[in-house]
């Protein structure tokens, strides 16, 4: 879910944000940072940098624009001609090590994430990603240190609002956390992550009403969200609206159909509910897709029930 996530986030920071964002210019031209004097270039060394950066970055927005198309291995081979080109540019070691993520290939995208940020530590994006693979890995403390160095040097960007929720949610504050997300809706309000994840925290502080007005809202922003279409069910079924719950999960199963936790509470539900011939094929492909689950035998009772 989260690679998702990041990926339609740079999508939408594309052109304003990543694509655009590089290390500040000294005004003399050269690289801010490490301090280098103009009299210490000569004019055809000037001349050869400012070239090296302006082809790098030809190449750079020729992958972007191959990348709003879906077209990533095209858009990867630019990026690498772009890094040959100037290999102090940072903006392409953070584009490959996106697409690499997307790939499956984690440990190789989040050693593009370091090398974008040893060429510029003031581009946000890398710390960001680099945040969200230490969270999927369970290094929380590290997770936290990366996403707020983010946040310091973008503090507009939801999605680090989003993740820095994620994190103290776990450590059971959860005001501190509502708090957090709400700032994620208001800096990312086209982004349904943030909406998702108030609403399921809303949900499992049982207030089902709040639940289901951002889940909702999630769905309304991203039709696919199928996290936001799952726990909409269970916060329906919660509030005693069977029929809603039943055509929340339908929509998600339409997206993933193999789904255990959806296809489990469709089937029971329809099963409460008396709909026997609409829960039996539920139930069927619940124990195809998890026979071993704990919940597989209270599911092959009910199916027992129906046979007589």
């Amino acid at each position: 879910m989260r690679a998702a996530f990041a990926f339609l986030a740079f999508f939408l920071i594309l052109s304003a944000l990543l694509i655009d964002r590089q290390t500040p210019q000294s005004a003399s031209g050269g690289l801010a940072g490490p301090a280098v004097f103009a009299s210490e270039y000569r004019p055809s060394e000037l001349l050869a940098d400012e070239s090296a950066r302006k082809k790098a970055e030809q190449l750079k927005n020729k992958g972007n624009a191959l990348m709003t198309k879906g077209q990533i291995d095209e858009a990867l081979r630019y990026y690498k001609q772009a890094v040959d080109a100037d290999p102090s540019y940072a903006n392409p070691y953070n584009n490959i090590g996106m697409i690499l993520e997307k790939k499956g290939q984690r440990d190789k995208a989040a050693a593009y994430y370091r090398m974008a940020v040893e060429r510029d530590a003031k581009l946000f994006q890398p710390y960001l990603n680099l945040a969200f693979i230490s969270f999927e890995k369970g290094e929380n403390a590290e997770a936290e240190k990366l996403c707020r160095k983010s946040m310091e040097l973008n503090p507009e960007d939801g999605s680090a609002y989003a993740l820095l929720g994620e994190l103290t949610e776990k450590k059971g504050k959860t005001d501190e956390a509502e708090a957090l997300y709400k700032k994620a809706c208001q800096k990312a309000p086209q982004a349904s992550k943030p909406f998702t994840l108030l609403g399921t925290l809303y949900f499992n502080k049982g207030i089902n009403d709040k639940a289901i007005k951002y889940l909702e809202h999630a769905v309304l922003l991203n039709p696919k969200d199928t996290q936001a279409l799952f726990n909409a069910g269970l916060a329906f079924k919660k509030k005693g609206d069977s029929e809603a719950a039943v055509r929340s999960w339908k929509k998600a199963l339409e997206l993933s159909p193999n789904d255990a936790d959806t296809l489990y509470f469709l089937g029971g539900t329809l099963f409460q509910m008396k709909r026997y011939d609409e829960a039996k094929p539920v139930m069927k492909k619940f124990l195809e897709v998890a026979p071993e689950d704990r919940r597989a035998t209270k599911v092959r009772e009910a199916m027992g029930q129906l046979k007589g």
